[in-house]
């Protein structure tokens, strides 16, 4: 009886110490095998995966059976039992095998090396029954993201999907989990007696960050439509790409694609915003003043008036007519001194012999001409400027009425006409400026170049008329006028 009382208490303090016996499962080696012409073998090993490709051959080594295999997404293509091995078909470029057994457990194995199409591996697959300790416990950590690296006890712990089962003995242990996306976390946990640990260890994303600024004060942000302030404004996020708009009472919308980075603190972006365009047409009524003609001063005076409709904030397209007087005395000989002898003159006279003292001859030749004009003007800094410089042309058809008034020793005045057409062209330049900030009247200055292309030039001179009227078909004008 001694003898079996002995024998029972040194069962019992077997079972205390190793109460149960747990099964453990571990791959021993992987290997690529070299030349092996396994897996294209047809009819007996070769494969088809879901892509058209031959699948990668693994020949699993185990002396156990009873086993399933999951390739996770790519999946498996084919399984078969053989002595003391199986032979498990995988897709090209897989990345996992999960072996699973009714005692054995669950075993996530990583290959560590690309997986070919045609290719043989070999997986030498070790199992054996071990004691369950009974100062151990079961932890169940999930983390986010579900890639982190887990380390416990500063040993780096496989994950899948996010969630790491380990048995650990009991106690205080320590744990961290980085990201390079995130701020890295570390902390301690206890493994309590009987007792299942399990929390979940959430990263905080890293930030990045850049200022917005613009050339407009407090022009508003948004950022993938959505208001965030006004500028300068810091906008601070995770990594990734946003859209952000900075907008502006008179202001077109101005949009940028910026990317932020985990932990970077970008360059300002400073949004230059431009005005909104709104249509400004306007009625221009100009006065011209005396003229500078290259071939000599002629006198001018005239008027017009021109409706301009805005195409966009630089430029103008418009019409108008124009009424010009342009005149010129000219005297062709001066005669000082010179004693003049005709027979008229001697049967009227008495034949005496007269010294006139002046011009033998003048006259002075005039036009009224009366242009019908199209105009195109641009502005190149915007018509939004408070001082606009501009260039315009005027182009169109004039219609003329020249005529002669000559005069000599002998006559007050004669008088001869002549209606004639041309084209009309007129390029300037000048600036616009406001007319005391009354409305949107302004006043404008500007030098314009006029040119009377003249279709049927007739001349009502005497002798040099035809050149004293190509005189007048071109001027330099200054003009003033009145923006409304």
């Amino acid at each position: 009886m001694n003898r079996i009382a002995t024998l029972i208490i040194i069962g019992v303090l077997l079972l205390l110490e190793f109460s149960a016996f747990a099964q453990k499962m571990e791959v021993e080696s992987f290997r690529l095998v070299e030349n092996s012409i396994s897996a294209n073998i047809e009819g007996l090993n070769k494969r088809i995966d879901q892509n058209g490709e031959v699948a990668a051959l693994i020949k699993v080594r185990t002396t156990e059976t009873g086993f399933r295999f999951d390739g996770g997404l790519l999946g498996i293509v084919d399984t078969r039992q053989d002595v003391g091995e199986i032979y498990v078909w995988v897709p090209r470029a897989a990345k996992k095998l999960q072996i699973k057994h009714q005692e054995f457990g669950v075993l996530d194995y990583w290959y560590g090396m690309p997986i070919g199409s045609g290719r043989t591996y070999e997986i030498v697959l070790k199992t054996e029954y071990a004691p369950v300790r009974r100062d151990m416990e079961y932890l169940i950590m999930t983390v986010s993201p579900t890639d982190a690296d887990v380390y416990i006890d500063d040993t780096l712990r496989s994950t899948l999907g996010g969630r790491v089962k380990e048995r650990l003995l009991v106690g205080k242990h320590r744990y961290s989990v980085s990201h390079r996306d995130y701020i890295a976390r570390e902390d301690t946990f206890e493994i309590l007696p009987e007792t299942l640990t399990e929390f979940d260890v959430v990263l905080t994303p890293r930030k990045g960050d850049v200022l917005i600024t613009s050339n407009v004060d407090n022009a508003m942000v948004y950022v993938d439509g959505v208001f965030k302030g006004f500028v300068p404004y810091t906008f601070e996020a995770v990594a990734g790409e946003y859209r952000v708009t900075t907008s502006a009472n008179g202001y077109k919308d101005r949009t940028k694609r910026v990317t932020l980075y985990s932990g970077v603190s970008n360059d300002k972006m400073k949004y230059r915003l431009t005005p909104a365009y709104v249509p400004d047409n306007k009625w221009i009524w100009h006065m011209t003043t005396y003229s500078i003609y290259p071939q000599g001063s002629i006198s001018e005076i005239g008027t017009s008036l021109t409706y301009l409709r805005s195409v966009s904030s630089y430029f103008y397209l418009g019409a108008g007519i124009a009424i010009n007087w342009n005149w010129k005395t000219y005297t062709p000989h001066e005669l000082v001194g010179v004693d003049i002898y005709t027979s008229e003159y001697e049967s009227s006279y008495g034949g005496n012999s007269v010294t006139y003292y002046g011009s033998e001859y003048e006259y002075r030749a005039s036009r009224l001409s009366v242009p019908l004009y199209a105009m195109v003007r641009l502005y190149p800094a915007g018509s939004n400027k408070k001082t606009k410089p501009f260039f315009d042309a005027r182009i169109g058809l004039s219609l003329c009425i020249d005529y002669l008034v000559q005069k000599d020793i002998f006559r007050e005045g004669t008088f001869k006409g002549a209606f004639n057409t041309g084209f009309y062209l007129s390029p300037s330049f000048g600036i616009e400026r406001p007319w005391f900030g009354v409305g949107k009247t302004a006043w404008e200055l500007s030098i314009a170049y006029e040119r009377n292309g003249l279709i049927n030039m007739k001349t009502p001179y005497y002798y040099e008329g035809l050149d004293t009227y190509e005189k007048l078909n071109r001027a330099i004008s200054f003009r003033f006028g009145f923006v409304f």
